[in-house]
């Protein structure tokens, strides 16, 4: 009888083994499925903020060259409402996605350029570098970025 118990126990323990075995490999998947959809989540975000711009850059391409062919913002009030109003959504979008790529498992890899356009954009926008300049507290990780001292 005793053998007969110990046998049962042993199949027991090692059946609860096999069985917690399984499931961490099954949470394994979870968590790497769950991964790979938070990191498309945050590429698909990520696009839809930077083509809110672009969408208005199409209907206003005048704009394009104080959002990132390096002119300072025009003089005239409207003009210039409309291309800080760009570079602000342009800063927004980046400095969401930098942090996305820094908080997200696997957004590092998934948004490893957009570190370096980040920089391409303050260095070729005036206007953006100008607006990350006056609002550091606004872009912790665009800040850095900024080629050098931008007037206030």
């Amino acid at each position: 009888m005793d053998t007969t118990l110990q046998v049962l126990s042993v199949l027991a323990v090692v059946g609860s083994v096999l069985v917690l075995a399984w499931q961490s490999r099954e949470v394994a998947h979870a968590t790497r499925l769950a991964t790979k959809t938070a990191v498309a989540t945050a590429m698909s975000d990520a696009a839809a903020n930077v083509r809110g711009v672009f969408d208005a850059l199409l209907t206003y391409p005048e704009l394009r060259q104080y959002i990132t062919d390096g002119a300072p913002l025009p003089a005239e009030p409207l003009e210039r409402a409309r291309a800080q109003t760009l570079c602000e959504m342009l800063c927004d979008a980046i400095e969401a996605s930098l942090e996305v790529a820094a908080q997200v498992p696997g957004a590092d890899h998934a948004l490893s350029g957009w570190p370096s356009w980040a920089t391409w954009v303050l260095a070729n926008s005036p206007g953006s570098a100008a607006h990350v300049a006056r609002r550091p507290t606004w872009y912790p990780r665009l800040g850095p970025r900024l080629p050098g001292p931008m007037p206030g």
